[in-house]
């Protein structure tokens, strides 16, 4: 009895596989490749749109940033001119002293 029930259960094993390997061959790997695919193109797409929301969050921050510095600026020269020119001529001489001091002669 044990030599039957041996090729009987080899008998089972042996369709099993055959039905797993007629299962496996069913599935449509281009299928699966192409809606892969789309899954990654959306997650690109909705990565890049959140970027793009928080790059013009910072972008529309920094030019206000610059537009208050600007306007500070402007104000500091017309209230006092003879300051700002000879704070500029400084920054200037120092510029001027600090690229030249990297130049061999």
């Amino acid at each position: 009895m044990g030599t039957q029930e041996d090729a009987s259960a080899e008998t089972a094993i042996k369709a099993a596989a055959r039905d797993i390997n007629s299962s496996l061959h069913a599935i449509d790997v281009e299928s699966l490749m192409t809606d892969l695919g789309h899954r990654l193109e959306l997650a690109v797409k909705r990565a890049l749109t959140s970027v793009q929301t928080q790059s013009k969050t910072f972008m529309n921050e920094a030019e206000s940033r610059i537009e208050t510095a600007e306007h500070y600026v402007a104000e500091q020269v017309r209230a006092k001119p003879v300051t700002a020119m000879a704070t500029a001529i400084g920054a200037g001489v120092l510029l001027g002293l600090l690229l030249s001091s990297g130049r061999k002669r």
